[in-house]
């Protein structure tokens, strides 16, 4: 058997169990799949994995994770309403990510442009 459990500040978010049938030097893929929780700030999460032959524990491992809060547009978003500023953004990711916001811009030439 293969337990896990998801663990962020010593609080448990989930756990499961799956019954697995190896045979001895095999292996199985199993798949976890994890709702990453909402954060404030980067925080570790730590995936705890024990297999088990019956009530013994055969094996550990803990996977650590880094969780990330989700981008919170608010406060550029405060910012560029009140002013004109450049953003250097060749991959055009930024401009995506603002006009997803509901914030759009226009392209600059030069420096100038935004003065």
């Amino acid at each position: 058997m293969l337990r896990w459990e998801f663990v962020l500040s010593s609080a448990v978010l989930a756990n499961g169990a799956q019954e697995l049938t190896l045979k001895p030097g095999a292996s199985e893929r199993v798949v976890v799949k994890l709702a990453a929780p909402e954060v404030r700030h980067v925080s570790q999460v730590d995936l705890r994995v024990a297999l088990l032959r019956g009530d013994e524990v055969r094996a550990r491992d803990q996977i650590v994770l880094r969780v990330y809060p989700a981008w919170d547009p608010k406060p550029i978003l405060t910012l560029l309403e009140h002013k004109r500023i450049g953003i250097a953004d060749p991959s055009g990711r930024v401009a995506k990510m603002l006009a997803d916001s509901g914030l759009t811009g226009g392209a600059m030439t030069t420096v100038s442009d935004t003065l």
